[in-house]
């Protein structure tokens, strides 16, 4: 029996792919940058406690309104940190920018972004960085992806004693 294609990609291979996309992101966002000043966990935690909470919030609300939300976020994040590091130069507006590049003019999630940002100005002013927000918000796009996923359940049991070999054979003979 020939399988028909229609043109798309399967699901275990779109999983999969985003699964190593995803993966790779991680590996950059955690590994050590050569840019100036030193990133550490939990650096908000004095001067704007609730930042991630914020953030977090604004991430799943539009995340549940709108499910493209989350590929959106980890574009814009892709687009930022590979073109002269993670500097949320992405974000800005204005001829020369990087945000009206023509290769970044499909670009969308900006709102998600700008609505975190005016959250986090009113609770702490001048405090948390739009790279961080930025970084934030695709972390937990990714997050609230993984974490609404459907998955089978596992665990079949083919009770194979009640076969011989020549009736397994037979059985299985529709899978050529």
């Amino acid at each position: 029996m020939e399988k028909k294609t229609t043109g798309s990609f399967s699901r275990p291979k779109v999983l999969s792919y985003y699964y190593y996309l995803i993966l790779f992101f991680f590996c950059i966002i955690i590994s050590p940058s050569p840019c100036c000043g030193d990133l550490s966990f939990g650096f908000y935690s004095a001067s704007c406690p609730s930042a991630e909470f914020m953030i977090r919030n604004t991430v799943r609300t539009a995340s549940s309104r709108d499910p493209t939300v989350p590929g959106k976020l980890l574009r814009l994040l892709f687009h930022d940190c590979f073109v002269e590091g993670c500097d949320a130069s992405v974000l800005l507006q204005g001829n020369g920018t990087e945000r009206s590049d023509p290769a970044n003019t499909s670009l969308d999630g900006f709102s998600v972004i700008d609505s975190a940002k005016k959250v986090l100005e009113f609770f702490c002013p001048e405090t948390v960085s739009c790279a961080d927000i930025l970084a934030l918000a695709a972390r937990d796009a990714v997050e609230f992806l993984l974490r609404f996923q459907q998955v089978g359940e596992m665990g079949r049991f083919l009770q194979l004693q009640m076969f011989d070999l020549t009736s397994l054979i037979q059985a299985l003979q529709w899978m050529k």
